[in-house]
């Protein structure tokens, strides 16, 4: 039986990243987080039957794909959902935003040379919101902002994908569909960016400030922002001002 087959069961808390309910359960007592990647494999089998069954199942799917009903008509209610963090259809085009019937999913999906590599959904029925597919290990995901004269050399980082999209307004910003920044993407972005900022929702603030420990030597600056919202709750002046606020308490 592959791990696919299972079913899911409920959420629970992660024991590695200690957010509420990232933390999936299946029925074959396999457990995934959706934030972090922390996994417990299936009971009985040990890290080597998961890494074979892993690698088989990737080899099957090399390259995501969407489903065949995904579509740029958005029906109202995916289109409120958006207009609650002020993304109406002119920005839902421009970011590629689509939606499945069929899932009854919103989709985001990152295209590299026009060419699919990875896609979350965000799901409007069932006890999962976020499901992803394909892989981003490789590529850079930035969403670039036009105000490049005013804000060059920075890069903010953020859980979601429709953070990204609000903070992009002002700032490049990389979303990292989750809430783990990696070594290997922070240094790609050590390469491109002076600095850094950091802006996780609350509950991983802790989180975000061992990130900056870790990654500080990467950059000239770096900074972690704080606030009490997700940066696609705030308006489009209220994300570039707690961003210059973050920033400016590392000068004093």
């Amino acid at each position: 039986m592959s791990l696919l087959d299972s079913t899911f069961l409920r959420h629970e808390s992660c024991p590695q990243c200690n957010s509420r309910d990232n933390l999936g359960v299946w029925s074959d007592g396999h457990k995934w987080c959706f934030g972090c990647g922390f996994f417990v494999p299936p009971y009985k089998k040990g890290t080597e039957y998961v890494s074979r069954i892993l690698n088989k199942e990737m080899k099957v799917k090399k390259k995501p794909e969407l489903p065949l009903d995904a579509s740029y008509s958005l029906p109202a209610k995916a289109m409120a959902w958006l207009a609650k963090y002020d993304v109406y259809q002119s920005e839902a085009v421009k970011h590629g935003i689509m939606w499945s019937q069929s899932r009854q999913s919103l989709i985001f999906p990152l295209r590299v040379h026009n060419e699919l590599i990875f896609y979350q959904e965000r799901k409007f029925e069932g006890n999962v919101k976020y499901l992803s597919y394909g892989n981003i290990e490789d590529h850079i995901p930035v969403i670039r902002t036009v105000e490049t004269s005013l804000n060059k050399g920075i890069v903010i980082v953020v859980e979601d994908y429709i953070s990204a999209v609000r903070v992009s307004e002002r700032y490049d910003c990389v979303p990292l569909f989750g809430s783990h920044l990696s070594k290997k993407l922070a240094t790609r972005l050590s390469r491109m960016y002076n600095t850094l900022g950091i802006w996780l929702d609350r509950d991983k603030s802790q989180q975000a400030i061992q990130f900056q420990n870790e990654y500080r030597a990467l950059f000239d600056t770096s900074f972690v922002v704080i606030s009490d919202l997700d940066p696609k709750a705030y308006t489009t002046n209220d994300i570039q001002d707690h961003i210059m606020d973050a920033e400016a308490e590392i000068y004093g």
